[in-house]
């Protein structure tokens, strides 16, 4: 097989991927053209897939921890929330209180499968196996294991509320010279309602100042 033809069926998987998903929608062109546009189409849940929403706190304490997502995740850097896509009907069964399962009736913004970093929802990789749907005993696992993880975790004083929080968000960094270096905190009361973008999805130029808002504004 040559290199030419490698990159063809690469490319017709991923059309495969993307149409796959568009067709949720009882219009599949307005979901390509939505990607095209903007990089993320709004598709109906509870058809081909419904959808778990879970708190960031808790989904990278579980990566961290080395627990494994076995399909991408739909990651919303304004609200610090993930998404993880499951089979339709789930929200039927579903009984885990650290996680939200949103099915029919319900909408959600859903990145193209080959938007993988911010601005804006992205997958946290490259959708690359179809369907991009997990299981949901594996989703409850990640958030057990983030639950666990959260909660073994230290303390930190919210820079907003000044309330103590074991939910801490990384919102940005002390400099040495105005308090010896560290890291900035937020509870995820005062991450929502500021709109604070988390220290892991600021652009590379960041100087680690706290940012906010839709577009990342540094906070005065």
């Amino acid at each position: 097989m040559t290199a030419h033809n490698g990159v063809g069926r690469q490319t017709r998987h991923q059309d495969h991927i993307a149409d796959w998903l568009a067709h949720t929608s009882d219009e599949p062109a307005s979901a390509h053209a939505e990607w095209a546009e903007r990089g993320v189409a709004v598709l109906p849940l509870g058809r081909r897939f419904d959808a778990v929403r879970v708190s960031g706190v808790l989904v990278r304490a579980a990566l961290a921890a080395n627990a494994v997502a076995h399909r991408p995740l739909i990651l919303d850097p304004h609200s610090d929330t993930y998404y993880a896509l499951v089979p339709p009907q789930t929200t039927e069964t579903w009984t885990c209180a650290f996680g939200t399962c949103l099915g029919r009736g319900a909408w959600l913004g859903v990145p193209h499968p080959e938007r993988a970093a911010a601005p804006g929802p992205h997958w946290t990789s490259p959708v690359r196996e179809l369907p991009p749907v997990g299981t949901a005993p594996g989703v409850r696992v990640l958030i057990e294991r983030g639950r666990q993880e959260v909660e073994r975790a230290p303390r930190e004083r919210c820079a907003w509320c000044r309330q103590e929080t074991g939910r801490p968000v990384i919102a940005g960094i002390i400099h040495a010279g105005s308090g010896g270096g560290g890291h900035i905190h937020a509870c995820p009361a005062c991450t929502a309602t500021y709109r604070i973008v988390p220290l892991a999805e600021h652009p590379s130029d960041s100087d680690g100042t706290p940012r906010c808002g839709a577009v990342g504004e540094q906070l005065p």
